[in-house]
């Protein structure tokens, strides 16, 4: 069944107005709490480099804002260009196969994706607002079934992990 309208979130209210105004930030610790498959030139990226997690997220982002009749306005461009500018300081990543059944196929679908933490070093404040937006939409293949959920760690959660 479709979801009523009224019951809808507006992109607005995910992707703050203010998105291009960002806050100070260096180093940022995402943890995959759920099985995230994100496919970059045909592969599953098992250490996401930050621009091919940003590609997916701003690809997810605009496919719901553009199919809820929401635009957003966003430099994709721009934003992968920043992007790759950001490292990949850190990872501890972890296959994680999940599977559900199809009705639809009557067979069991088996799903590869990963569970972890990666941290990123560089100018990340541009993309605050994406990522926060990321953590109640999730990122990756599989969204609709609760793949690619992760959580934005502050240093003292990460600190507290590494103890």
């Amino acid at each position: 069944s479709l979801t009523p309208a009224s019951s809808l979130i507006p992109a607005s209210s995910v992707i703050p107005a203010q998105a291009g105004i960002h806050a100070q930030c260096s180093t940022l610790t995402i943890h995959f709490l759920t099985p995230t498959r994100i496919i970059y030139q045909g592969r599953m990226a098992r250490r996401p480099q930050f621009h091919v997690l940003m590609r997916s997220l701003l690809r997810r982002l605009w496919l719901l804002a553009y199919f809820h009749d929401e635009p957003v306005d966003m430099d994709h461009k721009r934003l992968i260009a920043l992007a790759e500018k950001i490292r990949l300081a850190d990872a501890v990543m972890a296959g994680d196969d999940w599977a559900h059944y199809s009705s639809r196929q009557q067979r069991l679908i088996e799903t590869e994706g990963v569970t972890g933490w990666i941290t990123y070093e560089g100018e990340l404040g541009p993309f605050l607002p994406y990522l926060q937006a990321g953590e109640l939409l999730h990122v990756g293949k599989g969204t609709a079934f609760g793949m690619g959920r992760y959580r934005i760690l502050n240093r003292k959660e990460k600190d507290e992990r590494t103890e």
